[in-house]
């Protein structure tokens, strides 16, 4: 969906695995940095309105909040951030947010490889 010169009100970034990621030690902070990184890095490549969005949150310094969960497999990834999304009191109507997202496959050197998604949203202001 095309949103044209909607501005981004908040961020919310969501990231999920079949590991469970820790935000309370250094090495589980890093490995959720890294995936929303590379993620976000890949998506706004690919798409010039996320790039925008990002690029104006970013700007703007707007409110962003940060949700990590655990899903037995990648199936379960989109239940996980909806269940989240629902926790954040946030609506799913199309006409006010913008939404992207990045799988792919990572290695922990203690658990070995494992699936991951970001998804990031934007809550826009039309």
């Amino acid at each position: 969906m095309v949103f044209g010169h909607a501005k981004a009100k908040a961020t919310y970034s969501f990231v999920i695995a079949t590991t469970m990621l820790d935000l309370n030690t250094a090495a589980g902070n890093e490995t959720v940095q890294q995936l929303h990184s590379a993620a976000c890095q890949t998506i706004r490549k690919n798409d010039a309105e996320f790039d925008r969005l990002l690029r104006q949150a970013e700007k703007d310094k707007l409110p962003h909040v940060t949700g990590i969960g655990w899903a037995k497999s990648k199936d379960n990834f989109v239940a996980g951030f909806l269940k989240w999304l629902n926790s954040q009191g946030l609506e799913g109507n199309p006409k006010k947010y913008k939404l992207g997202l990045w799988l792919g496959e990572a290695e922990d050197p203690q658990s070995g490889l494992f699936d991951w998604c970001v998804f990031v949203r934007f809550e826009l202001d039309k």
